[in-house]
């Protein structure tokens, strides 16, 4: 095995190795699975390549390295984008604009983000791609963590007109209902 092939299966491995454990922090469930199968099959491939001296299994070696990276990186997104979905779901009822004024961009970069997860390309700036992502991500989950509170008091007085007017509603009809008796 050439010493650049050693240092690139190095760097490869580094740098998937840190992706899983990202998505393991994110995750905070501990091992994301599909990663680390890839990393035992890239195992498997490099014993084989080191064992027959086969190119083949040193080209799927590095394919399935690049592959736990990958699936790591996207977990991390699909959690964040989860999160956007709850935050979504939570203020339904709450005019969203009204406190976060960009908020048609998030939902715009949202989609982009998920159109992203069903490009496979392979290619090396695929990683890179997914983790501009994950940053622009994280961003966003901050941005809506700081917009909660807010949103909350929106979301009360909502509540309360709503009660007030069905309040208001039965009392109408208890005096309805008086005056036809």
């Amino acid at each position: 095995m050439l010493s650049a092939d050693i240092e690139e299966l190095y760097s490869l491995i580094e740098e998937a190795e840190n992706c899983i454990k990202e998505a393991e922090y994110v995750k905070n469930e501990g091992f994301y699975l599909p990663s680390i199968n890839e990393l035992r099959y890239s195992l498997r491939h490099l014993i084989q390549y080191i064992k027959d001296n086969r190119s083949d299994d040193l080209v799927e070696c590095k394919a399935h390295i690049k592959r736990a990276m990958y699936d790591a990186l996207e977990v991390r997104i699909i959690i964040l984008m989860e999160r956007t979905r709850r935050f979504r779901r939570l203020y339904y009822f709450v005019f969203i604009p009204k406190v976060i004024t960009n908020w048609l961009d998030i939902v715009n970069e949202l989609e982009d983000t998920k159109s992203l997860l069903s490009l496979d390309d392979g290619a090396k700036s695929r990683a890179d791609k997914l983790k501009n992502a994950i940053q622009r991500l994280e961003q966003i989950s901050k941005t809506l963590e700081n917009a909660k509170p807010e949103l909350n008091k929106i979301l009360f007085i909502n509540i309360f007109k709503l009660l007030a007017g069905f309040i208001t509603f039965l009392a109408s009809l208890a005096v309805l209902y008086n005056f036809a008796f």
